[in-house]
């Protein structure tokens, strides 16, 4: 949780340049960055944000709300218009749509959420900016808009599901492969497990779970965690979890698994095959013996009988 709100600070504590240019925003903090609500149909809230203005010079903001999602399978923010049945800034009122902050002033900044009678039921998720109003630069190809932002996740009552699954597991290692055939020097080891799952709710869920290996007599072994993430619903994610076992020749079995919602949880597993460098250059190297001996052999053996047989018909003229 503490990563995910992190990453998001990041990039809701920005200065917007057109064409998508981003650098963060110094002078001003917000807190919470995050909040989460559950909330039902025809309820009034308000939660307060905390603003903090750090620089030695007043400063005008604008507030406004905006929808966002993700996109691409990184969990990469992405702020939109959305008119979907999820869409919900149209729900966030503003006393105050302009402020003034002076140096050093902190405002307890109230915002008030509002849901309709026919809110889809599970998660909806919404922004709220603070964005300065009295530095537009006087280049007029670059607007340089500085902003900061707390996250809001709301989740509405009513027939809320849960379900996630594991749709992939890939592996990524600097060690030559063909397939599910690995070839490594000596042994496989500081590999990289890719576990793919998708949202299937209709509101976020918060996964974790781990990386294993099945040894004998059905003995689990974990080998790595699978770092706890926020999934939004119907998202779809790739999520990289480390591994420093060793693993050499043999066949394994390797399993992702993770928890979620109500003690739910998906598997999926990997079947791959280590066949080490060195392993390949001895068994070939014995293989070539062997037809060395055999063809040594076979040589010898028909010298031994054609010798015999001339002796015999010699003496039978």
């Amino acid at each position: 949780m503490k990563k995910f709100i992190f990453l998001f600070t990041l990039i809701l504590s920005s200065t917007v340049f057109v064409h998508s240019v981003y650098a963060k925003e110094s002078s001003l903090t917000i807190y919470p960055s995050l909040t989460e609500i559950n909330i039902n149909r025809n309820d009034n809230y308000t939660e307060y944000v905390n603003i903090y203005n750090s620089g030695s010079k007043p400063i005008a903001l604008k507030v406004f709300a905006q929808n966002f999602g993700v996109t691409g399978l990184n969990g990469s923010v992405d702020f939109i218009n959305d008119k979907s049945k999820f869409a919900s800034s149209s729900w966030f009122h503003f006393k105050q749509t302009l402020i003034a902050m002076a140096p050093y002033e902190t405002l307890h900044f109230p915002v008030d959420i509002k849901v309709p009678n026919n809110a889809y039921p599970g998660g909806h998720y919404v922004a709220v900016f603070f964005q300065k109003i009295n530095n537009i630069n006087k280049n007029k190809s670059i607007a340089i808009v500085s902003r900061i932002g707390a996250l809001f996740f709301l989740s509405v009552g009513g027939n809320v599901y849960y379900d996630a699954k594991l749709t992939n597991i890939d592996l990524k290692s600097n060690v030559l492969h063909l397939g599910n055939f690995y070839f490594p020097f000596i042994s496989m080891n500081n590999f990289d497990v890719i576990s793919t799952i998708k949202n299937l709710s209709n509101d976020y869920i918060i996964e974790n779970g781990s990386i294993y290996l099945d040894k004998s007599n059905n003995q689990r072994k974990t080998i790595s965690n699978i770092p706890q993430h926020i999934i939004l619903q119907k998202e779809k994610r790739k999520i990289v979890s480390n591994v420093k076992e060793s693993l050499s020749f043999g066949q394994y079995n390797i399993y992702s698994s993770i928890r979620y919602g109500y003690n739910q949880g998906s598997i999926d597993s990997k079947s791959i095959i280590i066949l080490p460098i060195y392993f390949i250059i001895l068994t070939s190297l014995v293989i070539l013996f062997i037809l060395y001996i055999v063809t040594f052999k076979k040589k010898f053996l028909f010298k031994y009988i054609k010798e015999k047989y001339e002796k015999v018909h010699k003496k039978i003229r």
